[in-house]
Parts: C-alpha cells; sequence; structure tokens
C-alpha cells in the first residue's frame, strides 16, 4: 500500500512539473503574440498615413493617426486600458515609444 501512495505522489509531482511550466509558457507567448498584433497594426496604419502623405513628419503620433482616421482608439490587449494618444511611432526606423 505505501508504494502505491509513493507512486501516485510522484506521479502527480512529475506531472506538475511537466504541465505548470507548460501552461506559463503558453500563457506567456499568447500576450506575447497579442501585443505583435497590435504593434503591427499601429505600423501598418503609421506607413500607410505617411506614404500617402497624410503624415509629413516620420515621427507620427497615435493622436495623428486618429485625426486621419488610420485608425479607431487602440486598447492595450491584455490589461484592456486606452493606450496614450502621445505614443509615438519612427517610420524610419519602425520603433513604437509607449508612452504611460
Amino acid at each position: 500500500m505505501r508504494i502505491k501512495n509513493l507512486n501516485l505522489i510522484l506521479v502527480i509531482i512529475i506531472l506538475c512539473l511537466i504541465i505548470f511550466p507548460t501552461i506559463y509558457k503558453v500563457y506567456q507567448t499568447h500576450h506575447t503574440n497579442l501585443y505583435r498584433v497590435m504593434d503591427q497594426k499601429i505600423l501598418e496604419a503609421a506607413h500607410l498615413c505617411y506614404n500617402k502623405q497624410d503624415c509629413i513628419n516620420p515621427i507620427i503620433t497615435l493622436k495623428d493617426l486618429y485625426e486621419q482616421n488610420y485608425l479607431n482608439e487602440i486598447i492595450d490587449p491584455v490589461n484592456k486600458e486606452v493606450i496614450n494618444s502621445k505614443t509615438s511611432i519612427n517610420i524610419n526606423t519602425d520603433e513604437i515609444s509607449y508612452i504611460k
């Protein structure tokens, strides 16, 4: 009986050592992908605005994209808060500078 209990405990521990890190990694990867999609959406809108010459400056803010109707209000996909409209996008380097 003791060996059965010990085996059961060992199986549970091994399963926990496999399942919990896997769930954590899937969760983190999902968040990373959500942010990647949001960034891509912002960059595409900024490039479109710049290429159509509606935005002249190579550093574009979200406010510019909102005013030119290239984007609707962007919401953080993880914490569901609105992204600050002063966030800037550099067209030359494809870099987004988020402002809290």
